[in-house]
């Protein structure tokens, strides 16, 4: 006789939440979300190959009635992305786990929700932008802040790659779970990019892989210049949020 699993629980209040950020907030279609809480899935598993899977592990998740695709299940945390044609509003969000449904948790979806992807730096105990040099791929944080990875300061006039989730529809859709294809996907709208709050020139802007956008900007001249500079992504007049560890911020000199 098998074993039931136990029913699984999406954390109240912050269960569903952007998953390049970790902030509430709505989300959008094509993009990537975490759902939090217990006995969500008997073990963990995350997808090696593409387009994802629906169902990992015997999980499944739906907004509303449509399955997402799963990049990774455990009994603590799944992320999915949002499927491309989900409803907009308010729409449940289920998980599955061998066959025991949660309680239905809401998401707001809307067309666009844009969010930086982050990283965890350890020593400051903060999120950090992924914002990268178009020159030689650093970071762009204080000069060697981080052990192990390379950073310095933007450049006032240098470009620089963002990497972001939530930037909406583009003009060739992959299926879900798929990667866009190779002649590219721009997106519908151009985001705007502020550093310091003032406009980046925006050169490119496009899914580059699956819940993966990347958009290109060339940093204004007459950017502030310091150690904490905030930057945002508004698209759609939905700004990025910053998570809870404070404001998303790169370093910029001269």
């Amino acid at each position: 006789m098998g074993v039931q699993a136990q029913t699984p629980v999406i954390r109240s209040g912050d269960g569903v939440q952007d998953g390049a950020s970790n902030t509430l907030g709505p989300v959008a279609p094509g993009s990537l979300v975490s759902i939090y809480g217990t006995n969500l899935a008997a073990g963990v598993a995350s997808a090696s190959t593409y387009p994802l899977s629906n169902s990992m592990a015997n999980v499944t998740v739906s907004f509303g009635a449509i399955p997402a695709p799963l990049y990774f299940v455990g009994p603590g945390q799944i992320n999915v992305q949002v499927p491309w044609n989900s409803p907009g509003g308010d729409v449940p969000v289920v998980v599955n786990n061998n066959g025991t449904l949660s309680a239905p948790s809401t998401v707001t979806i809307v067309p666009a929700a844009p969010g930086f992807f982050t990283f965890f730096d350890s020593v400051a105990n903060t999120l950090r932008p992924v914002v990268l040099a178009n020159a030689d791929g650093a970071f762009s944080q204080p000069l060697n802040i981080i052990p192990g990875l390379k950073t310095r300061p933007a450049k006032t006039g240098e470009a620089l790659l963002i990497f972001a989730t939530g930037l909406g529809g583009v003009n060739a859709i992959p299926p879900d779970g798929n990667v866009p294809p190779i002649s590219g996907a721009n997106t519908n709208v151009t985001p705007v990019v502020t550093i310091g709050g003032v406009p980046a020139r925006v050169i490119f802007s496009g899914l580059t892989f699956v819940t993966v956008y990347q958009v290109n900007v060339i940093v204004d001249p007459s950017t502030p210049t310091g150690n904490a500079v905030p930057v945002k992504i508004s698209l759609n007049g939905v700004d990025s949020l910053n998570p809870s560890t404070g404001p998303l911020t790169i370093a910029v000199t001269n």
